[in-house]
């Protein structure tokens, strides 16, 4: 009934130009115009709605391009790897500790050897461990070799002994990596930051207390040493221009001396103390020479007033004797 009319043509036609299609020209002669237009339309209609929309093929494609491929197998795995590691504080005095981690390094069959070296952690050590909670290594190298040996595939742990020196200072880190090749190429790596933590309050304030208060409270004690020195050395100075000055005064003085010593007096002490008040010796004596004479003058001791004497005036030497003669001369009666 109908001419060989394929659905791509009626497609391609209807689709893109509609209605506006010269569909007598394609059908036999026998039919009416109205008939293939009919025809052409409803064929038409179906085609388009079986088709896939733009906007829904490029979604599709979108979606396929966007859905997670399956990542490869790796040659190398590393295992139980460390992030962060903290250093503790050490009292004054001491050595930061060296602190170790280990993790596990494991290889397919294909690798014969892989190397193990660390970058930006300083002079970090490296060391293959038999036993995980064993001591940290003492011996280590920069950069290991791990080979298969007898076994089948690379399987072994690995203890990183940390570099503790830049961490000599408190608030301090230092970040670098754990890196395994084999040859020139990089099979695996982790990231590794080594910190070490700031003081704590307390203990920033008793460093701050021995390195701000306990100077400064010792410069304060050495300055009002220095200025005790200065006022004593001064009273000195004073009272040896004072005995200089007065030699005729002071030289009755120790004649009246002589006297209350030769008169037996009972409490010749008060006597003494009574003279040097009078001739205001005293206000020129230093602190330590007014305890010194009168502690001997409340003793009412003689000898003891005579040697606080002698001490407190070197000057007056002869004027000394006489007195200690005065003494001696005192005293013979007793003996006989």
């Amino acid at each position: 009934m109908f001419a060989n009319i394929s659905c791509a043509k009626i497609q391609a036609f209807t689709c893109e130009r509609g209605l506006k299609m010269h569909i007598p020209g394609l059908v036999f002669s026998r039919f009416v115009f109205a008939s293939a237009l009919t025809l052409a339309t409803s064929s038409s209609a179906w085609v388009c709605k079986a088709e896939t929309p733009p906007a829904v093929q490029g979604a599709a494609a979108a979606t396929s391009r966007n859905a997670p491929a399956t990542p490869p197998a790796q040659d190398v795995v590393l295992i139980g790897t460390p992030s962060l590691l903290r250093v503790a504080n050490p009292w004054p005095g001491e050595q930061v500790e060296e602190i170790c981690a280990t993790f596990r390094i494991e290889a397919e069959a294909s690798i014969s050897a892989v190397d193990v070296y660390t970058t930006g952690l300083g002079n970090t050590l490296l060391a293959v461990t038999e036993d995980r909670s064993a001591p940290c290594p003492k011996q280590g190298a920069l950069r290991i070799t791990i080979k298969k040996g007898a076994n089948s595939t690379i399987g072994t742990d690995i203890a990183v002994r940390i570099d503790s020196k830049p961490l000599s200072t408190p608030g301090t880190s230092i970040q670098g990596a754990v890196v395994a090749v084999a040859g020139t190429k990089k099979l695996a790596e982790f990231a590794l930051k080594v910190e070490r933590p700031p003081r704590e309050e307390i203990w920033a304030a008793g460093l701050w207390t021995l390195g701000v208060i306990i100077p400064a409270a010792l410069t304060f004690g050495f300055g009002q040493l220095v200025v005790w020195l200065t006022a004593r050395q001064k009273e000195k100075n004073e009272f040896r221009d004072y005995r200089l000055a007065n030699l005729t005064s002071l030289h009755d003085f120790f004649n009246t001396v002589d006297t209350v010593i030769r008169a037996a007096q009972q409490r010749p002490g008060e006597t003494v103390y009574g003279l040097i008040v009078a001739r205001g010796i005293f206000s020129k004596m230093t602190g330590r020479g007014i305890r010194l004479l009168s502690t001997a003058c409340v003793s009412n001791d003689l000898p003891t007033i005579v040697t606080a004497l002698a001490r407190l005036f070197p000057e007056f030497e002869k004027p000394v004797t006489k007195l200690r003669q005065s003494l001696t001369d005192i005293n013979k009666p007793a003996q006989n």
